[in-house]
């Protein structure tokens, strides 16, 4: 289960209860990749799939 840090997002000025549902789409989509075969990469406001095959990781997104 996702946790959020409710004090730090609320001195964020961020909605906890909106951070709460982001982080479990996150962790969702993260288990359906994983599943695929795929790792989710991240950054800040991006993100790309990637498939290891053995000989290395590609980007499949």
């Amino acid at each position: 289960m996702s946790y959020e840090h409710e004090d730090e997002c609320i001195a964020a000025e961020l909605d906890p209860k909106e951070v709460r549902r982001i982080a479990k789409g996150l962790t969702r989509y993260a288990k359906q990749a994983e599943a695929l075969g795929l790792t989710i990469f991240g950054g800040s406001g991006s993100g790309s799939l990637r498939i290891d095959d053995g000989k290395g990781r590609y980007e499949a997104i």
